[in-house]
């Protein structure tokens, strides 16, 4: 089990959350209910996708996708 701290930009606060080793960052967007669709991920100042892994002590950020037209 891992403790990861993710930036919520959407809420401007810091959550921690809990995850198994080897999860990625689609578990993680499950876990605290956020849809993949919405949303940019950045993990450890880069942006990535979905099946990317996730490990102990890295920073994980998610961004609001703003759309409109």
């Amino acid at each position: 089990m891992m403790n990861i701290n993710v930036f919520l930009e959407r809420k401007n606060q810091t959550i921690k959350v809990s995850l198994e080793e080897k999860a990625t960052i689609a578990s993680l967007l499950k876990k605290i209910g956020i849809n993949p669709v919405e949303v940019v991920v950045a993990k450890n100042g880069e942006v990535v996708t979905e099946d990317s892994k996730i490990e102990d002590g890295d920073d994980i950020k998610v961004f609001s996708v703003i759309s409109g037209g």
